[in-house]
């Protein structure tokens, strides 16, 4: 009877196991299916999401989800992008309805970063990550000797809403979050692109291509003669600002028609008609022909309108300042400077075009050599101040 008993419990204890295994491996396979399924903005965002998979058995879909071994206070926030693609996963500390009203990219480094850290499995591949990319953390309620435990308890401090201040100086942020007039978190960093966003070089210069084939331009806005000053000759100027060199101008010239302004377009308005092709954002039909030069030597070639190419590096937070290099009886060469100061980066648009556009524009095309993403900090010249004239 012994033997029998002791045969009948060793059977369904092994049944038990196989069903407890298939039902592990049904839950880890439609875990891994499901995170397969979803698509990431960059290379940082999957490998964070995989991990949360693999350690933590985290389902990582849209939403919240409070994840007690990182954090007991604060939950975890995944967000997606209006082409449903996860493009920001991090502890929600940040209330939602300010960033609306508010919005800033820095909200969601502090957010992004501050998992990064917690994901790290020591303290010391944590401090090294912090000493590498340039970041400081400090805190006057919480004195940070262990990073881990003073984020967590930071993290579950941000409980009582504290006021933030966002500043910048000598190519550094400084996000400062006080409680009572006491200094929550102060989180010193370099204005750095790939830092803040989470995306390589090569990741973004790669993304303007397919970034520019899906955005929709914008209508055209009209000035009203309000919002402008007069220049000379019965024109306007709006939008007055210049980069690196007085030259280089953010300016736009109108004429006046009935109640609104339209950009002057002539060969009699030389340098201020170049300024307009590519400042005021007006759609005469030139097209760009575009060469895109990337990471590693390699090259993107592609035909855009020119009108659309400079709205989309307006939506991406840029500020447009055009310049001329040289000109003769027939071409003109010039720059245009797509600058983010948010972020730290630059694009730069050496260009190329025909004087006869000035005459008949539509179907014309401006030659483009698009170098992107550029750190503000590593120009030194890009404007060379001998100007050759006719």
């Amino acid at each position: 009877m012994y033997n029998s008993n002791l045969w009948f419990i060793m059977c369904s204890i092994k049944k038990w196991m196989g069903v407890c295994l298939l039902f592990s491996f049904v839950c880890m396979t439609s875990i891994a299916n499901l995170h397969a399924e979803e698509q990431y903005s960059n290379k940082l965002l999957a490998e964070m999401a995989q991990q949360l998979v693999d350690t933590y058995k985290m389902n990582v879909k849209a939403g919240e989800a409070l994840l007690l071994p990182i954090c007991d206070t604060k939950p975890l926030i995944v967000e997606k992008d209006s082409r449903g693609v996860v493009n920001h996963i991090g502890i929600k500390l940040f209330d939602r309805g300010f960033m609306r009203h508010y919005p800033s990219t820095i909200y969601h480094f502090i957010e992004r970063y501050f998992l990064e850290l917690l994901l790290l499995p020591s303290e010391e591949e944590i401090r090294n990550k912090m000493r590498m990319e340039r970041v400081k953390i400090l805190s006057e309620m919480y004195p940070i000797q262990s990073v881990r435990r003073g984020l967590k308890d930071i993290i579950s401090a941000f409980e009582k809403e504290p006021s933030f201040c966002i500043m910048c100086n000598n190519n550094r942020y400084t996000v400062s979050c006080m409680i009572n007039n006491r200094v929550l978190v102060e989180v010193n960093f370099p204005v750095r692109y790939e830092l803040i966003s989470g995306i390589t070089k090569n990741e973004a210069e790669n993304s303007v291509y397919m970034s520019l084939m899906a955005y929709q331009k914008k209508d055209y806005v009209p000035f009203k003669t309000d919002d402008l000053f007069v220049y000379k000759d019965s024109l306007y100027y709006g939008n007055e600002d210049y980069y690196l060199a007085e030259e280089i101008v953010s300016t736009s010239y109108y004429k006046k028609d009935k109640d609104v302004m339209v950009p002057v377009l002539s060969a009699s308005w030389l340098s201020e008609s170049v300024c307009n092709l590519f400042n005021s954002l007006y759609d005469w039909g030139v097209e760009a022909e575009i060469t895109q030069n990337l990471y590693g030597g390699k090259k993107m070639s592609y035909t855009e309108p020119l009108a659309k190419v400079m709205d989309f590096y307006i939506s991406q937070g840029c500020k447009l300042y055009t310049g001329i290099r040289k000109y003769d009886k027939s071409t003109i060469e010039g720059v245009v400077i797509a600058v983010n100061t948010e972020l730290g980066y630059q694009h730069l648009l050496n260009f190329s075009l025909q004087k006869d556009l000035f005459e008949n524009p539509k179907g014309q095309q401006v030659k483009m050599k698009v170098y992107s993403y550029i750190p503000i900090h590593n120009v030194s010249s890009m404007f060379d101040d001998k100007k050759t004239k006719e």
